[in-house]
């Protein structure tokens, strides 16, 4: 990650805002319309996405935001990475 991070800054002058994912309840986790509103005003970020264990949580200390979880009907969290990517992706850029 570090690496990914040293690529952006090089890239565009500054830091990226880091964005993580997962499907647990995370204390402070932002929505997506507050997330879309810092997207819409930062000039780099970076969106990791977990896979079916969940991203490190060394990953999770390094960000600037949690996203809170994609909630389905009778409390069902658990997609695929590219479903997860997609209604996220969606929610952030429509």
């Amino acid at each position: 990650m570090d690496q990914v991070v040293q690529e952006i800054e090089n890239t565009e002058g500054i830091r990226p805002r880091i964005f993580v994912t997962g499907a647990r309840e995370t204390e402070g986790a932002l929505t997506y319309g507050a997330a879309k509103k810092i997207l819409g005003e930062a000039r780099a970020c970076l969106l990791l996405f977990g896979t079916g264990w969940g991203l490190a949580d060394e990953l999770f200390e390094q960000a600037d935001h949690v996203l809170e979880p994609i909630r389905g009907v009778n409390g069902f969290n658990h997609l695929s990475v590219r479903t997860a990517a997609a209604i996220i992706l969606d929610r952030l850029l429509a």
